[in-house]
């Protein structure tokens, strides 16, 4: 993950702007796009006063809460998010309940289970919507979903593909499940196509940074460079100076290109970040001293680099000369924590994200580390607090911690909805914490 001082307007994994693009990756979307053997109506201002006393009407009032919960709160609210699930999904048991028949609703109430990581209830479920007499295409696209999310991504692909034929071929979400689905089976090329495919339907930062992924794992590296810089230079605002730009282009390809598996592209990435902090660095020796802020910002990037490049004592070198400056200095404590945390040494992460945090209580950064140490220590009720506080700050990569951290505590089902719903708003997040030996699927109580 990104550090958020070298973050800007949403770029990298940790954060994201919540516009309408964004919701591609909300498996819960999936409800809007597709016809169904009801008409559900657009939301209404009177729609959830009423109280619903037929099976549409509680499938109406069920889609207006996803709604809600997509366009409003999958962002901005985590815990709200959930709850309005969980209302959405006991309006879809009360519409089954009263039609026993109805293909929509039990597609709905599997689509609502997925997303509250209940999938062996939404497995019924769909058994449930393939046998009624009026099958509705819907069901296809939320079956493909459940085996997308059971790690069957063969077995979803002719489902998405059946949906996108028969109900609706220009679903911008249906072909970006697809697309990991073909990517998850070394279908690189039909990965590409959906990706490209998808981003026909407006900018998402998410999709390029995806299909640059790709790119790169077919080996077209200035193909795939050029598509990060296209994406990047739409995201970050135009009063940055050059040089951060540059850095964060730069890095970022290097992400790209370690996720993808592409090991050399990425050294090279990461090296050559380095050297434009270096320079950078040389540029401000004949500077005054007003710019030391800016020497210690390069000095926290250079640290994080060197962890990067798999060198974290070189990483924690470099801060414990600067920290013989400014022993105070919380971007450079957190950075010396995450090299400490990468090198195996837990418990003095452990005393120096304490130390950032008693110097800059209001640090995100340093309250996310501090949560995996506690993770690495299974220390699991200080992790689900630390975590719980940002997941009130809006931090995806914190819901996924919550997570692990509810499992670690013996909350199976609790921790899978937060993985789940942190996977669906950011599908690298795993990759955050692999990196650090953290592994929901380890995870034991």
């Amino acid at each position: 993950m990104i550090p958020l001082y070298l973050l800007i307007a949403g770029v990298g994994s940790t954060q994201g702007s919540a516009s309408s693009t964004d919701n591609a990756l909300h498996s819960k979307a999936l409800v809007s796009e597709a016809r169904s053997d009801v008409a559900i109506p657009a939301m209404t201002a009177g729609s959830s006063l009423k109280e619903p006393t037929t099976p549409d009407e509680f499938l109406t009032r069920g889609y207006d809460r996803l709604n809600i919960q997509s366009r409003y709160y999958a962002r901005s609210d985590f815990d709200r998010s959930r709850a309005l699930v969980e209302d959405a999904l006991a309006d879809f048991d009360r519409a089954a309940a009263l039609d026993a028949t109805s293909s929509i609703a039990q597609s709905l109430r599997a689509l609502a289970l997925i997303e509250l990581a209940r999938l062996d209830e939404a497995e019924g479920a769909i058994a449930k919507a393939l046998h009624s007499d009026k099958v509705d295409p819907r069901v296809f696209q939320v079956r493909g979903l459940l085996y997308a999310r059971r790690g069957q991504p063969e077995k979803a692909i002719p489902d998405f593909t059946r949906y996108l034929l028969e109900a609706n071929p220009t679903s911008m979400k249906t072909f970006l499940e697809r697309a990991l689905a073909y990517e998850g089976t070394g279908q690189l090329e039909m990965a590409r196509a959906d990706l490209q495919r998808a981003g026909q339907f407006g900018l998402n930062m998410q999709i390029n940074l995806i299909l640059a992924r790709v790119t790169a794992r077919l080996g077209n590296i200035e193909q795939a460079t050029a598509i990060i810089d296209q994406t990047l230079s739409h995201g970050t605002p135009q009063s940055t100076a050059t040089w951060r730009k540059t850095l964060i282009s730069t890095i970022t390809r290097g992400r790209i290109f370690e996720m993808a598996g592409r090991a050399k592209e990425a050294r090279d990435q990461y090296e050559a970040a380095l050297n434009e902090i270096i320079a950078r660095q040389n540029e401000l020796t004949a500077r005054p001293s007003s710019l030391a802020g800016e020497t210690i910002g390069l000095l926290t990037s250079k640290a994080f680099l060197f962890v990067q490049l798999g060198q974290p004592k070189e990483a924690i070198a470099v801060a414990d000369k600067a920290l013989k400056e400014q022993p105070d200095n919380a971007l450079l404590l957190i950075e010396r924590c995450r090299a400490e945390l990468r090198a195996g040494r837990t418990i003095s992460a452990r005393e120096d994200c304490d130390a950032a945090l008693r110097n800059d209580h209001a640090s995100l950064e340093a309250l996310y580390l501090s949560g995996l140490v506690s993770l690495k220590l299974h220390d699991w009720d200080r992790a689900a607090n630390e975590f719980q506080a940002l997941v009130g700050k809006r931090w995806v990569p914190a819901l996924f911690g919550r997570g692990v951290a509810k499992i670690g505590r013996g909350d199976r089902s609790g921790g899978g909805a937060d993985i789940e719903a942190a996977r669906s708003l950011s599908p690298n997040i795993d990759f955050d914490f692999d990196e650090f030996g953290i592994n929901p699927s380890t995870t034991k109580a």
